[in-house]
């Protein structure tokens, strides 16, 4: 019964350690659940904080380089026509400037035939001129002829006068007509010269206008390049927005997840609390009821031993009666044995040698040799009871 009441207070006492330790798991375990709740507030502060930068910064610069991809879309659309207009005027121009040209070199080719031809009317007033020369001096021949007539001659003479004045009218006339060819002629120059850098003016304003409209064809040609990077800058701007609005929509589920979880570590902080107290008062039962087996046991063991003891003092009082018995027969045979020690002992001493260990020459003491009150026949005032060895 001992034994077993020994065997409860020992399991009763590994309870309460089990227990012990169950506590401290659990104390451990709400302190854990409390650190992962306050990282899950600070998260949620985390999230809190960069959703806010998306939502106004982020948000804000989007719509602002979306307002300004658009714009600048519609401004490159804007130059890309205006270059196409421009080149087209250009263009238009250079037909006009090529159709000034060619009624210029038609207007020079003109004015040169103009020129030649006043060319030759100065030759034919020229010979206007000789023949005005000749017919004067025929007409001086003709008055010298008619004053040689004398009256006959008279009427020749009037003629010869006559034709004289007309000669003399033809070389005025043919002398203005000359001046007037040369004036003419010095225009016609003048207005040849005029066109010939008339010309030059335009064929430098043709390449000018080549130019232009080279010019504009890559400013057109870049515009349109540029329009292209704009409109995939848009869709980029597009996708970059959507991206936000996607990643907007993760933070908010990653706080709905952090809620949870905060709202779940709550409860398990608040379930813990009983199951703390439930542990803390198992120990204590645990505790109470080792300490109640460990009084049992010792009750019993008491008991037990009391009960031991007095079939130990009867078992002993019989194997005294024994012992004396057998210690009268053993009597003569220790004498024996005791003088052949002492014999040992005076040899030692006259030889002086060490006196050999006492367990070389002990004496081996029977229980039943052994007289006394002691437990197990070796009780007495002695070491081993006050018996004979």
């Amino acid at each position: 019964v001992a034994q077993t009441i020994g065997q409860v207070a020992v399991g009763a006492a590994q309870q309460a350690q089990v227990m012990d330790r169950s506590r401290m798991i659990v104390e451990e375990q709400d302190h854990i659940i409390t650190r992962i709740a306050q990282g899950s507030v600070r998260q949620t502060h985390s999230i809190e904080a960069a959703d806010s930068v998306f939502q106004g910064r982020l948000a804000a610069a989007i719509r602002q380089v979306e307002g300004a991809t658009v714009a600048s879309d519609e401004a490159v659309s804007t130059a890309v026509q205006a270059a196409e207009s421009g080149s087209q005027a250009v263009s238009k121009t250079i037909v006009g400037i090529n159709t000034v040209a060619k009624t210029a070199n038609q207007v020079t080719h003109r004015i040169s035939e103009m020129g030649k031809r006043s060319h030759q009317i100065g030759a034919i007033v020229q010979v206007i001129n000789d023949i005005a020369e000749r017919t004067n001096l025929l007409s001086l021949n003709a008055a010298i002829e008619a004053a040689r007539a004398g009256e006959h001659g008279k009427g020749f003479a009037v003629v010869a006068d006559e034709v004289r004045k007309l000669a003399e009218r033809s070389a005025k006339s043919a002398e203005e007509i000359s001046q007037l060819v040369g004036t003419v002629q010095d225009a016609a120059n003048q207005a040849v010269a005029a066109m010939e850098e008339n010309d030059r003016q335009v064929q430098q304003g043709l390449a000018t206008a080549g130019d232009a409209e080279q010019a504009l064809s890559g400013i057109r040609s870049a515009m349109s390049q540029v329009g292209g990077q704009m409109g995939e800058l848009q869709a980029a701007v597009s996708d970059l927005s959507e991206s936000s609005l996607s990643v907007q929509d993760a933070m908010q589920q990653v706080a709905d997840v952090i809620e949870e979880n905060i709202e779940a570590t709550t409860s398990l902080t608040s379930s813990h609390e009983p199951l703390q107290h439930a542990i803390e008062e198992i120990a204590a039962v645990a505790e109470e009821n080792s300490a109640a087996a460990e009084e049992v046991a010792a009750s019993a063991e008491e008991n037990s031993a009391s009960v031991e003891e007095i079939n130990a003092m009867t078992k002993s009082v019989n194997a005294q009666i024994d012992e004396v018995i057998a210690a009268v027969q053993s009597l003569t045979t220790l004498a024996g044995e005791l003088q052949a020690a002492v014999a040992i002992f005076q040899l030692a001493e006259e030889m002086d040698v060490p006196v050999p260990d006492e367990r070389a020459y002990a004496l081996p003491v029977p229980n039943s040799i052994v007289v006394g009150n002691g437990h197990n026949g070796h009780n007495g005032n002695g070491h081993n009871g006050n018996g004979f060895h």
